[in-house]
């Protein structure tokens, strides 16, 4: 998503982006809920069902997924894409995305290098 520096310089117009993002989010997953006659998700601490999710909730689900690729110097030796258990699968169901679409996208080419293990010298 591109932003005009007008908005990103705004804290207060860049907070409306965020809470309007949240909303939506919310939105989808209880719309999505209520046509598949669900009536919770176990995203309460210890795994209690809550009857209708927050946007700090649904997105906690994915805060522990990782995907990384391990390099030697420039080639890329072997990727290692998330694990999804059944919650994220679901919530993925809900929000219309398919699960090999959510890992795909974690294949495209890192804008930074920081989730590569790099084997080798620093440097070269």
């Amino acid at each position: 998503m591109c932003l005009p520096p007008s908005m990103t310089s705004n804290p207060y117009a860049l907070y409306s982006i965020v809470l309007l993002v949240q909303a939506l989010l919310e939105r989808e997953v209880r719309r999505a809920m209520t046509a598949r006659d669900l009536t919770s998700l176990p995203l309460s601490p210890e795994d209690r069902d809550c009857l209708a999710p927050s946007a700090h909730g649904i997105v906690q689900v994915f805060a522990g997924l990782q995907h990384h690729r391990l390099r030697r110097q420039a080639t890329l030796i072997q990727t290692f894409s998330p694990e999804l258990t059944p919650l994220p699968r679901q919530i993925l169901d809900l929000l219309g995305i398919s699960p090999r679409e959510f890992t795909d996208a974690a294949l495209s080419e890192p804008t930074h290098l920081s989730s590569d293990i790099i084997l080798g010298k620093c440097g070269q």
